[in-house]
């Protein structure tokens, strides 16, 4: 307690004598998979424009540098900036690594059997310091803002900078560069055969998380049904390890050429639908386990079947084979959620980043 009291006390102080004229982006533990940060980063590069980076740890380097920022870029919340708050005149800018609208965050995911002012405060110390937002749809600025207790005109649709390059994605050719991955790989198969991707949303239990997947790869074998079932876990499991018998982990797969090459997509409450509906392929909701999702974990703004229509809901993962059949390609989820993904998201936010500082 000593310690922390005496970095608070630190940190206030010293923010009012130390210059801050820097770019600063912070890498948190899952900026890497998530992708936006790297994006950004290669864009400053390419033009040349100094910044620095800041790992997400409390350590006195990534302090002084932080200390030293006038503007601050992140994808997700910063445990850093949660515990000691923004200097005074800093912008935070966050580059939110989730698209579409489908799970509830920030400020609507308030645990149950918590006072409502517990909550708040809990929250507010986890996202209340960002100045401005980034989201993916000039259609949900109002809804993201109610989200991030943000006013509207600080909430900028310019796009997901790590989607940048979905657009070059050649869906035909990456399917072939990854049959011949998972052959090289010793996955033996017809190249006809039905790709499927796997990716299940994370719970806050990581024996859930776990448990949804053993379950996936179980049923696979009471199938009867010709298909290769890919598994792409949460970025926040990556790394844990998990034996499977059926499921293929494609983890580690670059992630917009894996969705381009894929033939369906099957998840249940990950906004990975929204990237992967600019392929316009079938994507499948499973909602077998909704009820104790919004029940112990957080609620939904949309019921799944209004974003991809009752024909690509799964009830129970057996009905599969049947469900696949009547299904439809979601590409009209792109248009509704994901139209400022022009492939220049990158540019557009680089361009307010220096109109900040």
């Amino acid at each position: 307690m000593k310690i922390y009291s005496v970095l608070m006390f630190s940190w206030k102080v010293l923010s009012y004598f130390v210059r801050a004229n820097k770019l600063a982006l912070v890498v948190g533990r899952t900026s890497e998979n998530f992708g936006n940060i790297l994006a950004i980063e290669k864009e400053l590069s390419r033009r040349n424009i100094k910044y620095s980076l800041i790992e997400d740890q409390t350590h006195l380097k990534n302090v002084l540098t932080l200390m030293r920022s006038s503007v601050v870029v992140l994808d997700q919340s910063s445990k850093l900036l949660s515990l000691l708050g923004k200097r005074p005149g800093q912008k935070v800018v966050q580059i939110w690594h989730g698209g579409g609208l489908l799970k509830k965050v920030a400020f609507d995911a308030k645990r149950k059997n918590f006072s409502q002012n517990t909550e708040i405060r809990r929250i507010n110390r986890i996202h209340g310091y960002y100045d401005y937002l980034i989201c993916q749809d000039k259609k949900v600025i109002n809804k993201y803002a109610e989200m991030f207790d943000l006013n509207i005109n600080n909430v900028k649709p310019f796009g997901s900078p790590r989607l940048d390059q979905i657009i070059q994605i050649d869906q035909k050719n990456e399917r072939e560069v990854l049959i011949n991955h998972l052959h090289s790989n010793g996955v033996n198969f017809s190249n006809n055969s039905l790709i499927i991707l796997i990716a299940p949303t994370f719970w806050n239990s990581l024996e859930k998380s776990l448990s949804v997947i053993k379950r996936y790869d179980e049923i696979i074998s009471e199938l009867n049904f010709t298909a290769v079932f890919l598994l792409k876990k949460h970025p926040n499991i990556k790394n844990t390890q998990i034996q499977l018998k059926n499921l293929i982990c494609v983890d580690d797969y670059d992630y917009l050429r894996l969705l381009g090459a894929v033939d369906v997509l099957i998840t249940d409450f990950s906004s990975i639908i929204f990237d992967y509906s600019y392929f316009n392929k079938k994507a499948l909701i499973n909602v077998e386990y909704l009820n104790e999702y919004i029940n112990s974990e957080r609620e939904l703004y949309i019921n799944p079947e209004s974003i991809v229509g009752k024909d690509n809901i799964l009830h129970d993962f057996k009905e599969l084979p049947n469900i696949i059949k009547s299904s439809h390609p979601v590409g009209y989820l792109w248009d509704r959620f994901m139209s400022s993904n022009d492939g220049y998201a990158s540019k557009k936010i680089v361009d307010f980043l220096i109109s900040l500082k």
